[in-house]
């Protein structure tokens, strides 16, 4: 009753002011004990088509709130008068020109496929539409677990015993039933290309220094094999008709040795990864037809980024073959974002790209303002092995949200150009997995019913990767209200900061198509009236609901 009752208030706020026709299926809105899904079946799953072209002086409005699930959309007009006095008051200049949009999306790996392939064709098809289709957010930048990973049932690599030669080299039933699968149907769906961006988490055992699937270093005799596994990686997804935009240079080299885990991972400094990739990686992928690969370094912390990147960059031969540096988000809060501002002015010419989000136990311990000791304090000891606390799913938490809201915001405000989350689905658990590691995700599956349900989380991700389309270029966007707009004012680089933000934050883009997008955040419990000066073709006067993410597009 409740749920009716909220859909019914939901139509006639949003019947007055929708001016055009749309195709759009509305949300299907379960109230859950922490807020609001949309769910998704056989035979229903909301949507969201591209903006219409609209009449001269008309914009589009979508919104997504803590008391207003899905994408909820009308059309307005533009007013030649300013707002009143109290309105936060923005004005465009697109004559400030920032970086380009590479895309958004999230990552196919081994848990994803599980839980996808357990449910029916026609939910399949639902969860792929809303995904990649021009009725889903168009994901456009994925990334590819090459081999296992936290989130595979167990560990595994394309060579698994000693074969220096890698002859026996082959892909596993786990690449083809719960990877190529999922991504060529994903493909086959999507008007925008779809970058696909490859990460390694180990070498197979017999070429580290510990035998181990878990953190030990590459031994220096097998540097080329391991830049030959990567050639032969890409070959063999190429075969089955999966060809990848990028590869990263491997998955968490740092972060994982500092604690012990069952995670795969292979570790690395700079100093090492800067010497095969100038002697190895580079020239084989050049050698075999890969040139046009782009290479992304570090695929960890944020606070590594800059010492990470003045190492591997420093060398003339590693240099030519790196396009950019990809950062995890789960220690952010130890490191300023001010970081990428000096990363993009001593190398403009290289991407930063995020290529790893998602809610596990130190981005819950750390969003809840717990110090750097606590992080520690709050992990337990089991089985000889550091075992962080289980995080599960939490149906509708707008919370969550705020987080992802909050860290593609920053991150877009300091020359990012990908966002990129880390698997597109979980089942009820948070997996499953081998590893005994459980997350939340955007969308989690429910195959004992059929259906999946989208989270807020999903919708934030979609206002970005629906309305920023790759090749938009960041503009511009300034305040009469210093304290409307992020500042960070200390100079150095090492600080703590909230993980959500307090005031409104936004941002505004130049889309290929001609169109303009305004991207706006209200954190606060009460709505903000705001007034965006769009030049000649007037303002537009919005309502930020309260606890709301609101796209604008023009």
């Amino acid at each position: 009753m409740y749920e009716m009752k909220y859909l019914a208030l939901v139509v006639v706020l949003f019947t007055s002011t929708v001016c055009d026709e749309t195709k759009d299926l509305a949300c299907n809105a379960v109230r859950k004990d922490s807020g609001f899904i949309c769910v998704c079946n056989k035979t229903y799953c909301d949507t969201i088509e591209r903006p219409r072209k609209l009449k001269l002086g008309q914009y589009h409005v979508y919104s997504t709130s803590n008391s207003m699930p899905g994408f909820n959309h009308f059309t307005s007009y533009f007013n030649f008068k300013n707002a009143p006095v109290e309105a936060l008051k923005l004005k465009l200049d697109s004559n400030i020109k920032l970086q380009k949009i590479r895309g958004f999306g999230s990552s196919f790996t081994d848990s994803v496929g599980y839980s996808f392939n357990r449910l029916s064709r026609d939910v399949q098809n639902n969860f792929l539409k809303s995904h990649f289709s021009v009725e889903g957010i168009e994901y456009s930048l994925c990334r590819v677990v090459l081999g296992s990973s936290d989130f595979s049932s167990h560990e595994y690599t394309y060579v698994p015993e000693y074969d220096p030669s890698l002859s026996t080299f082959n892909l596993t039933d786990e690449d083809y039933t719960n990877k190529i699968w999922l991504i060529t149907r994903a493909n086959a769906m999507s008007e925008r290309k779809i970058n696909l961006l490859g990460s390694t988490w180990t070498a197979p055992p017999w070429m580290k220094t510990n035998k181990n699937f878990t953190t030990g270093y590459l031994k220096m005799e097998f540097e080329q094999a391991w830049a030959d596994y990567h050639v032969k990686t890409l070959d063999a997804f190429k075969k089955e008709g999966v060809n990848f935009w990028g590869l990263t240079t491997g998955n968490e080299p740092v972060t994982l040795t500092t604690f012990r885990t069952r995670i795969p991972n292979l570790a690395m400094f700079p100093e090492q990864q800067r010497d095969w990739i100038g002697k190895n990686l580079g020239p084989s992928l050049k050698k075999h037809g890969y040139a046009n690969i782009s290479l992304i370094v570090l695929d960890d912390q944020r606070k590594y980024a800059y010492w990470w990147m003045n190492t591997i960059l420093n060398s003339v031969e590693a240099r030519k073959y790196v396009n950019g540096i990809g950062i995890h988000w789960y220690m952010d809060a130890e490191a300023s974002p001010l970081i990428m501002d000096q990363i993009h002015s001593k190398y403009p010419e290289q991407e930063i790209i995020y290529t790893e989000s998602s809610i596990n136990p130190a981005v819950s311990i750390a969003s809840n303002d717990q110090s750097k000791s606590d992080h520690r304090s709050r992990i337990s000891m089991k089985n000889n092995d550091n075992v962080w606390e289980e995080i599960h799913p939490k149906l509708g938490d707008w919370r969550r949200a705020t987080l992802y809201i909050t860290s593609v915001m920053e991150s877009l405000l300091h020359w990012t150009t990908g966002y990129i989350d880390w698997n597109l689905a979980l089942d009820m658990t948070g997996g499953p997995t081998g590893m005994g590691f459980t997350c939340d995700a955007p969308i989690i599956i429910n195959y004992e019913s059929d259906e999946f349900y989208k989270q807020p989380m999903f919708y934030a991700m979609g206002h970005f990767s629906k309305f920023l389309q790759p090749g938009s270029v960041i503009i511009d966007v300034q305040s009469e209200s210093s304290t409307s707009k992020f500042v960070i004012k200390e100079r150095k680089p090492a600080f703590r900061r909230p993980f959500v933000y307090s005031d409104v934050t936004y941002i505004a883009a130049l889309n290929p198509d001609e169109t303009t997008t305004i991207i706006m955040f209200n954190p606060k419990n009460t709505s903000v009236a705001v007034s965006i000066d769009c030049g000649e073709r007037g303002y537009a006067h919005v309502k930020l609901h309260a606890e709301s993410l609101t796209s604008i597009i023009f």
